[in-house]
């Protein structure tokens, strides 16, 4: 990691994974037994992003955000991080018979994925009173656009991911998207299956 307080450009491939279906099911729940949806289903998520050497950056309610290229980075990064989402994929059954045994009911979470590659700086953003460590940029804001794109059981990846991963990925190409923020519309991909 860098020294506290000092920023650093970097270029990282970024992956956002969304739980479908969690604030329905959290809102049947005491909060304790959402956080031990959450934690339950985290323990599952994370283990393909530290399988392909990402590094899980942070959660935000019934998501995680995962670094593939810092602080180590690798030149198959946006490889790395499909593959982790592809991962994760398979997992679901699991992840919801882990769930479904622990609150002692049926589950039904999805997941829904957003994998981009971009440049942004890494460092501390806030006050005196408050500090955090994070990674800023328009890469970051396009990939939880993309993640907000994939529907339930997709993961959707940007063009620079899609170019550097193709040799390795049967891909179905979707129509272009319209996004907040971005003047054009962004070409979308749909990684299938490793060839």
């Amino acid at each position: 990691m860098t020294a506290r307080g000092i920023e650093e450009r970097r270029l990282i491939t970024i992956l956002f994974a969304d739980l479908s279906g969690f604030t329905a099911l959290s809102s049947t729940l005491d909060p304790e037994d959402v956080r031990e949806v959450a934690s339950t289903s985290f323990e599952f998520l994370n283990k393909p992003i530290v399988k392909e050497g990402g590094t899980i950056h942070k959660y935000e309610g019934d998501l995680v955000i995962a670094m593939f290229g810092f602080p180590a980075s690798h030149e198959d990064d946006p490889e790395r991080a499909v593959r982790s989402g592809l991962e994760m994929m398979k997992l679901l059954p699991d992840i919801n018979a882990a769930v479904s045994a622990k609150l002692k009911k049926q589950t039904d979470l999805g997941l829904h994925v957003g994998v981009n590659a971009g440049t942004v700086v890494v460092g501390e953003i806030g006050s005196r009173e408050k500090r955090e460590y994070t990674i800023m940029g328009d890469a970051v804001n396009l990939t939880s656009r993309l993640k907000d794109v994939a529907q339930k059981g997709e993961v959707i990846v940007s063009e620079p991911v899609f170019r550097a991963s193709r040799y390795l990925f049967d891909y179905e190409a979707r129509p272009a998207v319209a996004v907040k923020g971005v003047a054009e519309p962004v070409r979308i991909f749909l990684p299938l299956q490793l060839k």
